[in-house]
């Protein structure tokens, strides 16, 4: 029972990754391209994400900023979303979901690129974070479920992951943005 639970989910992460990327590989090669075309201006990459995709932000924003598979200088990529002190000061007016906006606000320019991981449910914070991002001149790329989510017409650019589970989403969101920071580096430092 448990070694076809296994093979299942593996199988299923095969089938959400193939699903997801190999339809159009070149895309994901070309957004890389962005990313290093906009680090080659002084842009920068701003990540954030929806629910639990905020920790999968915060990762690979850790990953461009320290390394993913060899020693090389940081990459100017920051998550967004707001510390603690920062979530209860702006909780106790119910303005919460201005965190990630109010960074954006402060630190981006449109030479920067903003990539946001989402579940595909409605989420305030998400929205503004698109509304902001559009104001400041960013790329904006979505990486997430097909369906469509408030404020996609604000979006330059959109991957999307086809699989119905949430621990799936999230392994794939992960690996795209391994992924992403491995192409990226092969770029920069001819790997």
């Amino acid at each position: 029972m448990e070694q076809e639970k296994i093979a299942q989910a593996i199988a299923e992460l095969g089938t959400c990754l193939e699903e997801s990327f190999l339809a159009d590989p070149e895309a994901v090669a070309r957004f890389a391209g962005q990313i290093v075309a906009a680090f080659h201006r002084n842009g920068r990459l701003f990540l954030a994400g929806s629910g639990p995709l905020a920790a999968v932000a915060a990762l690979i924003a850790d990953r461009f900023l320290h390394r993913l598979a060899f020693e090389r200088p940081q990459l100017p990529a920051f998550a967004l979303g707001g510390g603690t002190p920062l979530l209860q000061s702006l909780g106790r007016e119910g303005l919460q979901r201005q965190a990630g906006a109010r960074q954006l606000r402060m630190l981006a320019a449109n030479e920067d690129i903003l990539l946001i991981f989402t579940d595909g449910s409605r989420d305030e914070g998400i929205s503004e974070l698109l509304q902001t991002g559009r104001q400041l001149g960013c790329t904006i790329v979505t990486v997430g479920p097909p369906r469509e989510v408030p404020g996609e017409d604000l979006v330059d650019r959109r991957f999307g992951i086809s699989c119905e589970s949430p621990a799936r989403l999230a392994e794939v969101a992960l690996f795209f943005g391994q992924l992403l920071c491995e192409l990226v580096e092969a770029e920069l430092f001819g790997i």
